[in-house]
């Protein structure tokens, strides 16, 4: 998938989980369910992206965690 793909994709995945528990979600959190998604779900990949897309998921989900989620 491009980056836009990408990053709708996985969005979508976590706000799947309840919006109760992302709230209490810190950085820990949402890399551990990163971890278990990618582990999961073959096709949750960003062609051509440099490094390991971690780096990216953290400011593509900032909204969708913690205390401030929606």
């Amino acid at each position: 998938m491009q980056k836009a793909e990408f990053q709708t994709a996985l969005r979508d995945k976590l706000r799947k989980i309840p919006l109760a528990i992302r709230k209490a979600w810190n950085d820990t959190d949402l890399h551990i369910w990163w971890l278990e998604e990618r582990k999961n779900d073959s096709y949750l990949t960003w062609d051509r992206c440099s490094g390991d897309p971690w780096q990216w998921v953290h400011g593509m989900c900032r909204d969708l965690i913690g205390e401030h989620a929606y």
